[in-house]
């Protein structure tokens, strides 16, 4: 389907299904008009549009192509787009923009040629030349081929991604509760155990009196065959208590483990830069477990190629800089 614009007066929001084979051209291209206009939303399989996007609009498609500028107040998801001059919001897979001037990229694999300002956020994020005041988070890969300012930051952190980010936090949450279900064991344990140490030599009593009177041909009374099960009761209840204790400990451990392996990736994350740096740029590894910031302030003319995070021990940790690609 090809038209001229969506605007409140001509067509009104567009709607189709994301899944359906639907291709829509918007040929409005004048630099002074919208090509999709304020307040409307367009949701279609497959969308380019030649011109401008106007204040709240919306767009959501598989596949996305702008020729012309976002707004700033603009909110886009697609799974590969590709923007011109990008001022609003963008959130997706495969993300293309030649010149992002303050707005927001959350994306897997990101591609800037220009950034002016603005925050991206993505797995890897590749920049041809940046300039000032831009985040820049990433989980495995910031690279750059240039940088032309300052005041930007550069952050590697696991958990930028949501996929990553909601499964960290899946753990940690489940570790937590395991320890506060954890916590009263120990003490109900001992309480127990002390029960039953105490009540040992008169159950044995009681066994041995319980083996005379049978020997005899006499019935054991109920109250003496009544302790006797009450007391196994006591010894079951702390052998299962004992079993739980065991097996959360180990399950605590597990996921500790786990967390400490989810975050070892960020030892190999990087940020590449092609050219020389400028001073006043904040470089950032964020650890997650344990909650550790490393920082590094580039210097003007430095020619570091990569950075990355260096373990020394379980509670230190440095910045590597390095003259060489790896």
């Amino acid at each position: 389907m090809e038209i001229e614009s969506v605007d409140f007066k001509s067509t009104g929001s567009i709607e189709t299904d994301l899944n359906a084979d639907v291709k829509i051209n918007i040929k409005e291209s004048d630099i002074f008009k919208d090509a999709i206009g304020p307040g409307m939303s367009v949701e279609t399989s497959e969308l380019h549009v030649e011109g401008n996007i106007a204040s709240g609009a919306s767009i959501r498609a598989r596949i996305l192509e702008i020729k012309g500028q976002t707004h700033k107040t603009a909110t886009i998801e697609a799974d590969k787009a590709m923007i011109a001059v990008h001022r609003g919001s963008v959130t997706g897979k495969d993300i293309e923009i030649d010149r992002l001037e303050g707005g927001y990229v959350n994306g897997d694999t990101v591609k800037v040629r220009s950034v002016i300002g603005g925050e991206i956020v993505g797995r890897n994020i590749y920049i041809e030349e940046l300039t000032s005041n831009a985040s820049i988070r990433a989980s495995e890969l910031i690279d750059i081929k240039k940088v032309k300012g300052n005041n930007n930051k550069l952050v590697i952190d696991p958990t930028v991604t949501k996929q990553y980010s909601q499964k960290i936090e899946d753990i940690k949450e489940e570790i937590n509760k395991l320890n506060i279900s954890i916590k009263p064991m120990p003490k109900i344990l001992e309480a127990k155990k002390r029960t039953i140490e105490a009540n040992r030599g008169v159950i044995e009593d009681i066994k041995h009196k319980i083996i005379e009177l049978k020997n005899d041909g006499k019935t054991p009374p109920a109250s003496l065959l009544g302790k006797i099960k009450e007391y196994q009761k006591m010894v079951n209840e702390y052998n299962r208590i004992l079993k739980d204790f065991k097996e959360t400990k180990h399950r605590i451990s597990y996921l500790n483990e786990s967390l400490q392996s989810a975050q070892d990736q960020i030892f190999s994350a990087k940020i590449v830069n092609h050219g020389t740096w400028k001073e006043f740029n904040e470089v950032k590894f964020k650890l997650i477990y344990p909650p550790i910031e490393v920082t590094y302030n580039t210097k003007d003319g430095e020619v570091i190629r990569e950075i990355t995070l260096n373990k020394m021990n379980d509670e230190d940790f440095e910045i590597k800089r390095s003259g060489e690609y790896s």
